[in-house]
């Protein structure tokens, strides 16, 4: 079961079928509920990056949904490849590892 995460507003919750619930973080009120993610087993926790929810499922889908109190998806991007891992995020890039590989989407830094 993915952990929820927050960027202090709201709270972001994913189950394990792919189903996103946004809360409020104070009072625990739903914002928005059911939202469907692309059908899939998700194991991976969430990260939240630039108002961006990232979250990975088995199938190595890494759906991208924009924080706030209105439901959007913004990308989804398919690796092709079984993953558990959660995204990192670090100095604007992102790291994604699979079975076969470790990738990392973003602008080269401190090369």
């Amino acid at each position: 079961m993915p952990t929820p995460v927050t960027d202090g507003i709201y709270l972001y919750v994913i189950n394990d079928r792919g189903i996103m619930w946004c809360l409020d973080a104070k009072t625990g009120k739903e914002v928005y509920a059911r939202q469907r993610l692309r059908s899939a087993t998700y194991s991976a926790s969430p990260v939240l990056a630039d108002d961006k929810i990232y979250v990975t499922n088995e199938d190595g889908v890494t759906v991208v949904v924009k924080a706030g109190p209105r439901f959007e998806v913004l990308a989804e991007n398919d690796f092709d490849d079984y993953t558990l891992s959660s995204p990192a995020i670090s100095e604007g890039q992102i790291f994604i590892r699979t079975t076969k590989f470790l990738y990392c989407i973003g602008n080269r830094t401190g090369l």
